[in-house]
């Protein structure tokens, strides 16, 4: 499982500690999906209707719009019995768009918005004054 080995070695990577605890990692969304085929691995509360491919492709279109910076993933659980894949619970979106257009993105797919992170994670992002950070998630 060579996807699944280097997701985890960018974990070791950053310092993070197994099982995870906080600071949490970010992982860039290339790493997170590649390979990954468990349902479960992001967002559990979501609509079980908005498939593991649909998260996916809707996280890789917002990431090709001209006022985003990057999107990635905070990891907080290790995979266990009862999931195959390290669990990301927060998507943090590094945008110049407003809180209504991040709301935009994220309120058809039942998902929630909130200004700046939520947990200590790691890397620190560094932001210019165009830039903020929304954390999108399933409550």
């Amino acid at each position: 499982m060579a996807a699944y080995d280097a997701l985890m070695k960018f974990v070791s990577d950053l310092g993070c500690s197994v099982p995870l605890e906080q600071p949490y990692p970010l992982v860039p969304l290339k790493l997170f999906f590649d390979g990954n085929s468990d349902e479960g691995s992001i967002a559990a509360n979501r609509d079980e209707h908005f498939t593991l491919t649909q998260v996916r492709d809707w996280l890789f279109s917002l990431q090709e719009r001209s006022d985003v910076r990057d999107i990635l993933l905070m990891l907080i659980e290790e995979p266990d019995e009862f999931i195959e894949w390290p669990y990301a619970e927060n998507i943090i979106v590094v945008t110049s768009a407003t809180e209504e257009v991040v709301r935009e993105w994220a309120e058809p797919r039942g998902a929630e918005v909130c200004a700046g992170m939520l947990y200590r994670t790691v890397p620190k992002l560094e932001l210019s004054a165009d830039w903020q950070v929304w954390t999108i998630l399933w409550d």
